[in-house]
């Protein structure tokens, strides 16, 4: 028999889709074994399920079907109702005529957040868009409040066809409330569900091949990873967009207190994934180990978070560019990029940091762009390479101690300046600068010491470069048995303060304040390998520098 709909529940799926919520694909409860428990605020019954028959009611241990009319061809049904701990049949036989659950809509009678509330659902299932629905109390004049009413503990039988559905969605915000009703004063809390495999807790969540990825996740707990099928490397939209997810611009906060990321994503395949398509908030990334080229991360959901981003636990063995580090919530260290990348930056900025002693720029480097570098002691160095280093806009450096160019540098295109900074205090020009761009030392700040390691003067390709502006504020340190090149020469001749190296009116003023080691490389040692030529850095309490390479036996 058909029962007639009650409208007892508001609900208005036409409202606005707010892609907002694509920022919010999962959230996650803290480390407690243990679901938090929701009671009602004020305490409330249960509220009957008014739910509508569009063909014929069929009743079977509590569970309510929806069947097609006599007559009607279709052999699908779908539940509207089930009492708490229901085990769903895949398969109903009615009149002698077996019918396929293939739907549930809004059927749950348990508040979501009772950890007493339970259901297992048939590998039949494909569509779950409305598992919940809400419960309205108040006046528009008082003030709306709501709960919402689902299941927390959701069993299933067989994994893959659970995540094979077209559409599976147990998020609290699957509709849009009119806001200008709602008490604003009211916080609901929002509550978390489970996943379980014939009763044991799923923790590792592994989407099959070919799988349409309609599964949502949102307030889904207690997950270690998700990996990626390689039948996804398709993707041309994010999860939120996918997954047609309706909140509150205001509730997202709230979930993020509420919860925590998984602990990590992972993909099945080694290449072929836009991450700008991917706002699943996740602790880490475990990147494709064959990507040549990182993007940034969920550069394409519409409101990401910061609370929502990733740090890269492994970067791929092949990397050539990484034109942004949008969507990454710690800004990677020079030190742990692959030796394979060539190009930094390029379609937003790239920032990037350094915890050693200096933030060195490796010569497999061969372009920057839109690029920030920091580094604790602000220390920058350009390691001696083969290829010049080409800048396509300034690499922005802040404030800097000191600045050790061992590279020939270039820059591209229209670019004017090779650096940003803010000031700074030594510039060093290593042996292998013959010539110095206008671009390079054209900066805002003046340096309190310009160093030469080379005993032949670089020239300049201008009569009168802008470095002349330093001439009577700069220190100039040359090497001592370079003097008399660098007072002939018709640039560097004009700087009133030379200091020559290795002299007495240097040392006698100066101490050791520290001593490093590289590579040839430009790798930080914390010892010299024996065996191998090693350059020595030593720091001066005045400021200056030496730098020196040593054969160590």
């Amino acid at each position: 028999m058909k029962r007639e709909y009650i409208s007892r529940v508001r609900l208005h799926q036409a409202g606005m889709m707010m892609s907002l919520v694509s920022v919010l694909a999962f959230v996650f409860i803290g480390t407690s074994h243990q679901l938090h428990a929701i009671t009602p605020d004020p305490p409330l019954p249960i509220p009957e399920n008014d739910y509508k028959i569009n063909g014929r009611e069929y009743i079977d241990n509590g569970i309510v079907f929806d069947i097609p009319k006599v007559g009607d061809p279709s052999r699908e049904a779908t539940v509207v109702s089930f009492p708490n701990r229901a085990v769903i049949p895949g398969y109903i036989s009615v009149d002698g005529v077996k019918y396929t659950v293939r739907k549930i809509y809004m059927a749950a009678n348990t508040w979501l957040g009772d950890t007493a509330s339970w259901v297992t659902l048939p590998p039949t299932l494909t569509d779950c868009k409305n598992f919940t629905r809400r419960y309205y109390w108040g006046s528009s004049k008082s003030g709306k409040r709501y709960k919402i009413l689902g299941v927390t503990n959701i069993n299933v039988t067989d994994l893959n066809s659970f995540f094979n559905s077209d559409f599976t969605d147990q998020t609290p915000y699957n509709v849009y409330d009119d806001i200008r009703f709602l008490d604003h004063s009211y916080k609901p809390q929002y509550p978390m569900w489970r996943l379980y495999l014939n009763g044991e807790p799923v923790i590792d969540i592994v989407y099959p091949e070919g799988s349409k990825m309609g599964v949502s996740l949102l307030g889904l707990s207690y997950i270690n990873s998700i990996t990626i099928p390689a039948s996804d490397t398709c993707r041309n939209k994010t999860f939120g967009e996918q997954w047609q997810l309706l909140k509150f611009p205001l509730a997202l906060d709230e979930w993020m207190k509420w919860g925590r990321n998984p602990k990590k994503l992972k993909f099945a395949a080694d290449s072929g994934y836009d991450l700008r398509y991917y706002d699943l908030p996740v602790d880490s990334i475990e990147l494709p180990r064959k990507m040549t080229v990182f993007e940034g991360y969920a550069n394409f959901a519409q409101f990401p978070l910061p609370l929502m981003y990733p740090v890269i636990s492994r970067w791929p063995e092949n990397l050539q560019v990484i034109t942004t580090t949008r969507g990454i919530k710690n800004f990677p260290p020079l030190e742990d990029l692959p030796k394979t990348l060539i190009k930094i930056g390029g379609h937003a900025t790239c920032k990037l940091n350094s915890n050693g002693y200096a933030a060195v720029i490796p010569s497999n480097i061969k372009e920057l762009d839109t690029c920030t570098i920091t580094n604790v002691n602000s220390n920058y160095i350009i390691a001696e390479g083969e290829e010049p280093l080409s800048f396509a806009v300034p690499l922005s450096l802040g404030k800097v101690k000191n600045l050790e160019i061992y590279r020939k540098l270039q820059v591209k295109g229209d670019a004017t300046r090779m650096f940003s900074i803010g000031a700074v205090d030594t510039i060093v020009l290593g042996p292998q600068i013959t010539t110095v761009p206008e671009e390079m030392l054209r900066i805002s700040a003046t340096p309190k010491f310009l160093r030469c390691l080379g005993t032949t003067p670089p020239d300049f390709k201008v009569k009168y470069p802008e470095i002349l502006d330093w001439k009577d504020i700069t220190w100039l340190v040359i090497p001592e048995e370079a003097m008399e090149a660098y007072m002939h020469h018709p640039i560097w001749k004009q700087f009133t303060h030379v200091l020559a190296l290795n002299t007495s009116s240097i040392t006698a003023d100066r101490e050791i304040k520290a001593v490093r080691w590289y590579s040839l490389d430009g790798q930080v040692l914390a010892e010299p390998e024996r065996g191998k030529i090693n350059i020595r850095v030593i720091t001066y309490t005045d400021g200056t520098q030496s730098r020196q390479k040593i054969a160590v036996p």
